[in-house]
């Protein structure tokens, strides 16, 4: 690749997106209503999970998990500039397995049963439903 060196490649590919982000695009990147992800202000749609560092850009249906992936399709870096501008850098953020992280979520439980049903009532109806579709 003119340009820059295999060594370089190597090095650009290693930092993952969201460390990329929360060290240069920190006022950008915003927590989202999910658990664990972050969006970003500038972008529509885009969502980035903050512990497996997969990203996905829905509106333009592309995604990537490398900070070299984020500044060429989202940016609009080209790979040469993308790699110089990340060749320095040694990644210290180690992402988890993906997988490992849907692992570790704890079974569903469904809450105790309660003695009565008026909070379900009260619910359904404030929802709208009739009286007569309760009962």
């Amino acid at each position: 690749m003119p340009g820059v060196s295999k060594e370089q490649i190597a090095a650009a590919k290693k930092m993952t997106a969201i460390e990329f982000l929360r060290r240069y695009r920190s006022t950008d990147l915003v927590k989202s209503s999910a658990r664990g992800e972050f969006e970003l202000r500038s972008h529509d749609s885009f969502k980035i999970n903050g512990e497996s560092s997969l990203w996905h850009w829905k509106s333009r249906g592309i995604g990537g998990k490398s900070a070299l992936d984020y500044l060429m399709h989202v940016e609009g870096c080209s790979f040469v500039e993308a790699v110089r501008l990340l060749c320095d850098e040694q990644p210290v953020f180690t992402p988890k397995n993906h997988a490992n992280v849907e692992r570790k979520r704890p079974p569903f439980e469904p809450p105790e049963k309660s003695p009565t049903s008026t909070r379900v009532e009260s619910y359904l109806r404030c929802r709208g439903i009739s009286q007569a579709v309760i009962d």
